[in-house]
């Protein structure tokens, strides 16, 4: 790693591990059949909530054709969970609480976040816990950095993160995929550092209605639009 990147890197850890709330949200676009005729873009809507020292929520919607669905995976500072609006909200049920170890309930929680999230998992989620920075992308990839106008830019040959200069938070993160006419990028659209964060948002019962309805990122999806590209494909 680069003197430049190796600097960055340290400064994004202590920033985000220093944190005592953040929540943000995000858009994935991934472009199918790029550069050709039939070429289309699909867009997956994340939030990530953080409470310090432990409560933790992640939020994905996604468009599929004419129906959108959504899931949530949480830490209520006891146990994890995950759950959806496909099914009501009910199939939640302490999903990880087997671990005894609070640390390892923690890290089966956002490992559960991987299959709704990616990247955003692997780089962003774990920086709110230091004991788990050895298990986070970013400290463990051999970046390069270029340094922008109003930004730092971490490369690997597979991804690059942007950082902003001057608050230090991950604004983007793209992934450079083996097959060119596909590509994918998440755009965080909006941060929110410090403020008082309601604990309803971790309460179950809370998070089961707001399934059962189908309203998880209901305002951020008013304001995005669309999110499923092949319209009536």
């Amino acid at each position: 790693m680069d003197i430049l990147a190796s600097k960055v890197v340290d400064s994004v850890l202590s920033k985000y591990s220093s944190l005592q709330s953040y929540i943000d949200e995000a858009v994935v676009e991934t472009t199918y059949n790029q550069g050709l005729e039939s070429e289309w873009t699909a867009k997956v809507l994340l939030r990530t909530v953080f409470k310090s020292p432990n409560l933790f929520r992640f939020d994905r919607r996604i468009g599929m054709k004419a129906k959108e669905s959504s899931v949530v995976v949480w830490f209520d500072g006891r146990y994890g969970y995950i759950s959806d609006s496909r099914r009501n909200g009910q199939n939640a049920s302490g999903l990880f609480a087997a671990f005894k170890d609070h640390e390892a309930r923690i890290k089966d929680c956002l490992n559960h976040c991987f299959v709704f999230s990616g990247s955003v998992n692997t780089i962003l989620h774990p920086l709110f816990f230091s004991y788990l920075h050895q298990h986070c992308e970013l400290k463990r990839e051999n970046w390069t950095c270029d340094l922008l106008p109003e930004s730092y830019v971490l490369r690997i040959p597979a991804l690059s993160i942007q950082v902003e200069r001057e608050t230090l938070l991950i604004s983007q993160i793209v992934n450079y995929r083996a097959d060119a006419t596909i590509s994918d990028s998440t755009t965080i659209t909006a941060h929110t550092l410090n403020e008082e964060v309601d604990v309803s948002l971790f309460d179950r019962r809370v998070i089961w209605q707001e399934l059962k309805a189908n309203q998880v990122l209901s305002g951020f999806r008013e304001r995005v639009g669309e999110i499923d590209g092949r319209g009536a494909l």
